[in-house]
């Protein structure tokens, strides 16, 4: 076949149609191209996620057009993914792409939706689960050997069905959009051995309901809950030091939150829309919150502001250089809010809060 090349993408279609699970070539599947790129049909549809094609292994999005090697940052660049869109350093074995150079598995090749990720492949230790691995809707259940330390960029996001996976004590790293859209699973424990925590980890889980953060976790990188509709309440250990943007947005169930003494700032929109939330107070040494930290939280009764805050922020630039003003309690009719100084209040005044609102206590 002659050289392939990726000159622009579509739009993205829906999710849950766009990765399907490997399944057996249509007998008139062909490749066809146009002025947007190469695509594969199956039939009267085209294929999209992972596909073995006559011995080479492509991948093609969920606009259906053919990743290829000018898109590699999705990528490992140890799996060799080349102009044609074929990943040359992968190894087919069973069931199993591999990447030996890497340790990591690049994508499941079988049609079980209860699957066990193996230690091993071809006697060569599994240390890894890569970038998009497992996106697949018909997908159930996941046991993750404990030897991987890593969990690329969207390795489970789309398994749609997914209700049960444990991440094992071995892993260090998990990366953007890891778990994104696996909207029924209803339990998750983040070991304590996780030192980086991308964004965007458990976006629309809307089943998830427990919740377990080991002591060791430090971080909470943006959106890692966002519209994490039914999680209810979470318990954060002393040692996480920093919560992101929109880390808890949209969590409409979530009734009670300690924030851990470590934590310097609440970012923007951190408790957007918790609907749920009650009581909340900010420990000492916070300094800065967040525009539109607790909006339209519109149960919440009562907050306490320290000393220690020294700047709220009520503003950005949107688009065209315009000027977004936001206060930081803006929805949030019921909340009375109690400070320990009129330099406090005085603050949340200028930053739009009713002075009827605040209460100053010895």
């Amino acid at each position: 076949m002659k050289k392939l090349k990726l000159t622009k993408l579509l739009a993205g279609t829906l999710l849950i149609t766009s990765f399907l699970a490997l399944s057996p070539i249509a007998a008139n599947a062909e490749w066809k191209n146009n002025s947007k790129g190469w695509f594969y049909t199956e039939g009267n549809s085209v294929a999209t996620g992972w596909r073995l094609i006559k011995g080479n292994l492509y991948f093609f999005e969920s606009n259906g057009y053919m990743m290829s090697n000018d898109r590699t940052r999705f990528f490992d660049s140890e799996y060799g993914l080349n102009s044609d869109g074929q990943f040359t350093n992968v190894t087919i074995s069973g069931n199993w792409a591999f990447c030996k150079q890497t340790g990591k598995i690049v994508t499941y090749l079988g049609s079980e939706t209860n699957i066990n990720i193996p230690d091993k492949i071809d006697n060569i230790p599994v240390t890894g689960i890569g970038a998009y691995a497992f996106r697949s809707p018909k997908i159930t259940n996941v046991t993750i050997p404990n030897t991987v330390t890593i969990i690329s960029y969207n390795a489970f996001s789309g398994c749609t069905n997914l209700t049960d996976i444990k991440i094992p004590n071995s892993v260090k790293s998990i990366y953007d959009h890891a778990f994104t859209d696996c909207w029924k699973l209803k339990s998750i424990t983040i070991p304590g051995s996780v030192v980086t925590l991308g964004n965007n980890i458990f976006n629309r889980c809307y089943s998830l309901t427990d919740v377990t953060i080991e002591n060791g976790v430090r971080s909470l990188g943006n959106g890692t809950f966002t519209s994490c509709v039914k999680l209810t309440n979470i318990t954060l250990p002393d040692t996480i030091n920093f919560i992101g943007e929109s880390t808890f947005e949209g969590c409409m169930s979530l009734k009670s939150i300690v924030i851990p003494n470590g934590v310097t700032n609440i970012c923007n929109n951190t408790f957007n829309y918790c609907y749920s939330l009650t009581d909340i107070t900010i420990p000492n040494g916070v300094t800065s919150i967040g525009m539109g930290a607790f909006n339209h939280c519109k149960n919440l009764n009562t907050i306490t502001i320290p000393n220690s805050v020294q700047n709220i922020k009520t503003q950005e630039n949107g688009p065209n250089y315009q000027v977004i003003k936001v206060t930081p309690f803006e929805g949030s009719n019921k909340v009375k809010i109690y400070v320990k100084s009129e330099a406090t209040k005085q603050l949340l005044v200028n930053s739009g809060v009713s002075a009827d609102k605040i209460t100053v206590t010895a």
